[in-house]
């Protein structure tokens, strides 16, 4: 008998492009105001941005590319990425780390 896989959805990181498994990226959304957060739940509605959990990614995402990497994958509705955001992403990143140490 021949075992049937499941499907995987894939998705694209804003900044390198690379195509992955979905729940292996972090989900940025739009808040009611415009402004970008992260989507821990993958259940926020609307459009959604995807970034690789790597250090190179979410450095870019901070820079003046990211900033219009932002606004290409929310079709200009993007208006700032909260503080708040950048700290959680940072805070998923270090659990990371640690867990391959």
């Amino acid at each position: 008998m021949v075992e049937k896989r499941r499907h995987v959805p894939q998705r694209s990181c804003i900044i390198c492009k690379k195509k992955t498994a979905k729940h292996k990226l972090l989900r940025l959304a739009l808040d009611e105001k415009g402004r970008v957060v992260l989507d821990k739940e993958y259940k926020q509605p609307g459009r959604g941005a995807y970034l690789c959990p790597d250090d190179s990614c979410v450095a870019k995402l901070l820079t003046r590319h990211g900033e219009k990497r932002l606004r290409w994958a929310f079709k200009g509705k993007a208006k700032d990425i909260t503080p708040k955001t950048i700290d959680e992403i940072l805070a998923i990143l270090k659990g990371a780390t640690r867990k391959h140490e």
